[in-house]
Order: C-alpha cells, then sequence, then structure tokens
C-alpha cells in the first residue's frame, strides 16, 4: 500500500506543477490544488480487498475469492440422488479414511508375524538370499519390521507418514523382484505389491487423517 500510495503522490504532485497556480473552481469555491490533500481525501475513502492472486491490474474482490480450497469442496461435489443422505455422508466421511488406514496397516501384519516366528536369518536366507536379493541380514530386519510394527503403526496412525512411506518403498522393491512374472499376481506377478504400495504411497501423502494418534498427539511429519 505504502508504494500505491507513492505513485498516487507523485502524479498528483507532476498534476499540480502543470497547473501551476491555478485554483480549483469547485461548486462555486476557489481552493488550492495540494496533492497532500488530495492524498489524504483518497486515504479516507472506504478500501476494498482484493486477492494478491489476482493478475496485474486486475482487482478481484476478496469475498468473492472465499470460495477455494476446502470452502470450494461443497459446491463442487455432484449432486445427490438421494439428498436425505447428505447428513449420513458428512458423518461417516472422515472415517473413510481410517477404513483404508486400518486395511492397509492390519492386513500386512499376518505376511509379517509368519517371518518373525521363523527368524531372521531364516528370512534372510530362504525369503531374500535365496532370490539373490543382498544384504539379506539387514534386509530381512528391515523386513520383518516393516511388516509388524510399521504395519501396526499404520493402522493406528501413528508416525503415519514415515511407516507408510517405508513400506511403499518396500513394496516398490517386490514389485521390481516380480517384474518377471508379469502383472498377475495369480502368476507370481506384481500386481498385489502395486497396489499395496500406491495405496502406503497415498497414506505417506495425506497422513494419518482425523482419527488417528499423530492427531491426538498434534504433531506428525
Amino acid at each position: 500500500m505504502a508504494a500505491i500510495d507513492s505513485v498516487i503522490k507523485l502524479s498528483l504532485t507532476i498534476m499540480s506543477q502543470r497547473v501551476g497556480n491555478a485554483r480549483v473552481n469547485h461548486g462555486g469555491l476557489t481552493e488550492s490544488f495540494n496533492p497532500d490533500s488530495a492524498l489524504a481525501a483518497l486515504a479516507r475513502r472506504p478500501s476494498r480487498h482484493y486477492s494478491s492472486n489476482a493478475p496485474t491490474g486486475v482487482g478481484i474482490p476478496a469475498a468473492s475469492l472465499q470460495c477455494t480450497g476446502e470452502h470450494m469442496s461443497d459446491d463442487n461435489e455432484p449432486r445427490l440422488l438421494f439428498p436425505q443422505l447428505k447428513p449420513f455422508y458428512d458423518k461417516v466421511e472422515p472415517i473413510s479414511w481410517l477404513l483404508v488406514r486400518l486395511a492397509a496397516g492390519l492386513i500386512l501384519i499376518p505376511h509379517g508375524w509368519p517371518k518373525l516366528m521363523m527368524g531372521i536369518d531364516a528370512v534372510a536366507q530362504r525369503t531374500l538370499a535365496g532370490r539373490g536379493i543382498e544384504p539379506a541380514y539387514p534386509l530381512a530386519i528391515a523386513l520383518i519390521v516393516l511388516e509388524t510394527l510399521g504395519g501396526l503403526c499404520v493402522a493406528l496412525g501413528l508416525f503415519t507418514r514415515f511407516w507408510a512411506a517405508a513400506i511403499a518403498i518396500e513394496m516398490a522393491v517386490i514389485v521390481h523382484a516380480h517384474l518377471g512374472g508379469g502383472f498377475g499376481w495369480t502368476n507370481r506377478g506384481y500386481e498385489y505389491p502395486l497396489m499395496w504400495g500406491l495405496i502406503m504411497l497415498a497414506i505417506a501423502l495425506r497422513g494419518g487423517g482425523p482419527y488417528s494418534v499423530d492427531r491426538r498427539l498434534g504433531t506428525q511429519l
């Protein structure tokens, strides 16, 4: 605003220099032209707030731009065939992300628990080294931790982004290992780990959501 005032004052000053000692006749009264007085009169006028995102030279009232982000969600929602269901949808919508998290995290644990019972050495030799994946021992530890503790933390929404991102990386490695089997999981393809990895990636991007331990703690990655 200071820059705009300076430009206006400069313009009024130049105008004053051009008219010299001329006096302005307004309503039968004459008065000397004073740029400072004119600027003060402009400052007393009611101001309108404009969005800083508007293109140069174009002012858009801020009130007309309030429907942005989450505020536009209601306007952008498709029309319900049964409007009576809207209160129900509004109530259960936050739970939908909880269901995604619970499914992705808890269904992973039955894959990690047998590995935990087998032990690190057995997982390293049978699951990893046997397929040419090295270093097998530290990767076996990571595999067991991610598929047990990591799955539980994703389900609970505890340090959600860290665990979901780590599991997504694990799934990317598994996808790479199964590329030779094609897409279909029935032929030992990469379909299942690809789907799981994409879900974990989405969870890592979104975070724990409203029903999570992260939200209760008031902090997240």
